[in-house]
């Protein structure tokens, strides 16, 4: 597979209130870099506030970077005018969170569904390619389907709309920001599935953003984990769940549901206290006042996001070497 996104050194940084007068900045991304091959799936998981959203419009340039470098198959796209910009969102496309709100209460779906088409200027066959793109997202038959208004629909059939809509100028592109959190469980499966088999056909690249990783396993075939406006670990999803390195990630995995009706009956283990706010974040390391291995270095020194296994990456003081086989009672990585 060949690289198709690629951010480089992303920091976003914005303006909060103070008072009446007054502002704050707020860093949103510090500092972060990401690699998106050719149709692959790239799941970008963390808590509420970790900056994910922030990344996705990033990477849709809906949002231009303070400072760092956005690249698009090959080209640095960073500052490019809304003119140029027109060429990459024929080639890029985004699915939202709430499939009623991003959707025109006003237009029929095959409207909907039309819209892109329109604003590109592609004439030809636009009827056929609306009824195509509702048949591949299982909205059938497609002819009724298009006479429909969103008030008319599901809540799983809303999200289909908003994934026909997207894929209907077959970008090589999508970011999905939370596609599924706002449909029931059911759904849920299906549309995860749906997109799956999307992007086996036409081989679209993938990010998906989530906070839930019992998802991100089933979907992706790499995850990065973020908190707090920085990537804390990334890898190979298999890898990164089955052996995962930072503090931050094990916690989430424990607070995972099991299957289990004992379950009832344990207690969980979850990650202690609120995440700090963006406009005030700890030194150091951000994780260090909820982290349950902190020793001296880390509210010192921000830890850099390095290779401690082939491919697997982690920001933690922890690795590599001799400290993390005290604390986690494991073999030390060689650094």
């Amino acid at each position: 597979m060949s690289l198709l996104l690629a951010v480089d050194g992303a920091v976003v940084e914005f303006q909060a209130r103070k008072g009446l007068l007054g502002s704050v900045p707020v860093r949103a991304l510090d500092g972060v870099s990401l690699r998106l091959d050719r149709g692959e799936t790239l799941a970008l998981v963390g808590e509420s506030g970790s900056g994910k959203t922030t990344l996705a419009r990033v990477c849709l340039r809906l949002q231009e970077p303070t400072r760092g470098r956005v690249s698009f198959d090959g080209q640095d796209i960073t500052h490019w005018t809304a003119k140029r910009l027109q060429q990459f969102r024929r080639r890029s496309q985004g699915i939202f969170q709430d499939p009623f709100s991003s959707l025109d209460t006003n237009m029929t779906v095959g409207q909907i569904v039309e819209e892109p088409l329109v604003i590109h200027g592609l004439r030809d066959g636009r009827q056929e390619a609306v009824y195509k793109a509702l048949e591949e997202v299982k909205l059938t038959p497609p002819q009724e389907m298009a006479a429909k208004f969103p008030h008319m629909l599901s809540g799983g059939q809303r999200q289909r709309v908003a994934i026909a809509r997207a894929l209907v100028l077959q970008p090589e592109l999508v970011v999905a920001d939370e596609p599924v959190s706002m449909v029931d469980a059911s759904s849920r499966a299906e549309i995860l599935y749906l997109l799956r088999e999307l992007q086996e056909r036409h081989g679209t690249a993938f990010l998906y953003i989530t906070h839930d990783i019992a998802t991100a396993y089933h979907f992706s075939q790499r995850i990065a984990v973020m908190y707090l406006g920085r990537i804390v670990e990334t890898g190979a999803t298999r890898e990164v769940i089955g052996n995962p390195l930072h503090p931050y990630t094990q916690a989430l995995l424990k607070a995972v549901p099991e299957p289990d009706p004992d379950n009832r009956l344990r207690r969980r283990a979850v990650v202690e206290g609120e995440p700090p706010s963006p406009a005030h974040p700890p030194s150091g390391c951000h994780f260090h006042p909820r982290c349950p291995y902190t020793f001296e270095r880390c509210p010192v020194q921000a830890p850099p996001l390095l290779e401690v296994r082939p491919g697997h990456w982690a920001a933690c003081h922890l690795w590599p070497g001799a400290d993390v086989a005290a604390r986690l009672g494991e073999k030390p990585q060689k650094g």
